[in-house]
């Protein structure tokens, strides 16, 4: 009896050991059923009015600065003048011009007449009407000289800049404003990346509560902060709205137009290059299923495949879970 007792203490100790060994920890989870976009959902920006086409107004003949008939910011309308270029040289050339011609038309009447009688030859004929011609268009371009010393509107629109200044010396091209097609106003403002879609598929975009806009175009490309440029235009042409204004832009998306479900951004894992998530099996394992996300937004991920919308998926922690791992449902 002695001997034996020792034995049997040292088999339980053994057989002890070996049963904690053999406790299995389960992990615990907790899961969430994808929901379904809701009706409509807005989002707020912040945008700046711009021009879509500014051109540079400049005279076409070189002189002094007269007049400057408009300011910066005013609008105008199309024919409206804008400046004058004094004209006292151009004028007088003109009056040159026109003396010289009525004298030539005079003369070649003269030759003309002789010419009819065969008095004088087709060459000195034909010559005297060449000249004729000339001056009737050295006539012309200084009617025209004369015209273009005065500077209109090309159309409706907006005077943004005035560079030149009254007796200012000017070339001929040399910018002296800049004009704005009134049509021509658009709003841009930068969003995050991952809200183009939903701009792109809005239902409703208004700025400051009062303006219609629509969408021209969007940017794909991002910069540091990974926002891409959006450019808005007005459904009418406004009338108190200038470049350079602040606006707020409220984009209305029709969520419920949209396919799909929605999870948890963190619910999403990468899973050998596959975007996936963990759903829940009936016998409270977890299987990885490949995903295809459309976009993500405010912390949400919209699963446009792979999912039926049904499932019982891990919420978190899904980085440290295995393939076909039993786990505890909070």
């Amino acid at each position: 009896m002695k001997q034996i007792i020792p034995i049997v203490l040292f088999l339980a100790v053994i057989a002890g050991g070996c049963s904690n060994n053999a406790t299995t920890v389960l992990r615990n989870v907790e899961v969430i059923t994808p929901s379904r976009p809701s009706s409509t959902q807005q989002y707020v920006y912040f945008g700046k009015v711009q021009d879509r086409s500014e051109v540079s107004l400049a005279f076409k003949v070189a002189g002094q600065i007269q007049q400057i008939a408009v300011r910066e910011g005013e609008k105008v309308q199309a024919g409206q003048l804008l400046t004058v270029l004094d004209d006292k040289d151009y004028a007088l050339q003109h009056r040159v011009n026109v003396a010289r011609y009525e004298q030539f038309k005079k003369e070649f009447e003269r030759i003309q007449t002789l010419y009819e009688r065969k008095a004088v030859s087709t060459n000195d004929y034909e010559k005297a009407q060449a000249g004729l011609k000339q001056l009737e268009v050295a006539l012309e371009g200084g009617e025209r000289q004369i015209e273009y010393t005065r500077l209109t509107a090309p159309g409706n629109g907006i005077i943004t800049t005035i560079t030149g200044r009254v007796s200012q010396l000017v070339d001929a091209g040399t910018p002296v404003m800049t004009f704005m097609d009134n049509g021509e106003l658009q709003v841009v403002m930068d969003i995050p990346y991952s809200q183009q879609e939903s701009v792109a598929s809005a239902a409703r975009i208004v700025g400051n509560d009062q303006y219609a806009l629509r969408l021209s175009s969007v940017v794909p490309q991002t910069d540091n902060n990974q926002l891409c440029q959006v450019r808005l235009v007005f459904a009418q042409t406004p009338k108190d709205v200038y470049p350079g204004m602040n606006m707020t832009v409220t984009v209305e998306v029709d969520k419920a137009s949209q396919s799909g479900c929605i999870l948890p951004i963190h619910a999403v894992f990468d899973n050998n290059g596959q975007q996936s998530v963990w759903v829940l099996q009936p016998d409270s394992t977890v299987h990885a299923v490949a995903v295809k996300v459309a976009c993500t937004d405010d912390g949400k991920a919209r699963i446009i495949e792979g999912l039926q919308g049904t499932e019982q998926v891990v919420k978190a922690g899904v980085n440290h879970l295995v393939e076909g791992e039993h786990v505890r449902v909070l």
